[in-house]
Order: C-alpha cells, then structure tokens, then sequence
C-alpha cells in the first residue's frame, strides 16, 4: 500500500490509472482520493535479478550454463538494475 506523499494516510491508486500507466507508460496526473492533492503516477520498469541455481547446461538463449546448487550462492541479496 502506497501513502499520500502529503498527509500520508495510506491510499489505494484507481485501477484505471494503474492500467493507463503500465499498459502506454504514460505519466497520468491525478488527485490524491484523500486530501484531493494532485500527485504524479510514473512507470518505473525494474530489473530483478537473483541467483538461479539449476542443472541447466542452456540457458534461454541458448548460451552455456554451468551447474549451480544453492551452497553455490555467496550474495543473497536482491539486485534491482
């Protein structure tokens, strides 16, 4: 759940305007449904990237792979990009 960034009560986004702009990637202005204050509602694409252990010799692009187990895995936090 987003909050207001003006009076910070918790607030929930119409659908529509959710739809709007992840389907055009369109910035949409639109009122805040609790104080009626305009605010900005911006795609923002993220990138998540995590380790995959697997058997796997291929990966989806057909590029070599080599196997991995999870005691494989030293950095576990997520890496956004």
């Amino acid at each position: 759940m987003i909050k207001c960034p003006y009076c910070q009560t918790p607030m929930q986004l119409p659908d529509p305007v959710k739809l709007n702009v992840t389907t055009y990637t369109k910035t949409q202005f639109v009122a805040t449904p609790c104080c009626k204050r305009g605010i900005s509602v911006h795609n923002v694409p993220r990138v998540l990237v995590r380790p995959h252990p697997t058997e796997a010799r291929e990966d989806n692009w057909g590029s070599e792979v080599v196997a991995s187990t999870a005691n494989d895995i030293t950095f576990r936090e997520d890496q956004y990009c």
